[in-house]
């Protein structure tokens, strides 16, 4: 995935994606509101994890992840 960003030319950025979701429906939506929503959704992902490793009592640092930024 860092190498696909890293390799973005940023002109392609308005390109008009258009895939069927898991429902099946059509979908359009420019490059740049996709790679959005990726972003955001790791995120997601990552609250997930901190949360599910903190019940079972195993120490991490998803919550410090701006202290490495």
């Amino acid at each position: 995935m860092i190498q696909f960003v890293n390799e973005l030319d940023g002109s392609k950025m308005g390109l008009v994606l258009r895939y069927k979701n898991y429902k099946g429906e059509e979908i359009e939506k420019e490059l740049w509101k996709t790679l959005l929503h990726l972003f955001n959704h790791q995120t997601h992902h990552r609250g997930q994890v901190s949360v599910l490793l903190d019940l079972i009592g195993i120490d991490h640092d998803y919550s410090s992840l701006a202290t490495r930024i």
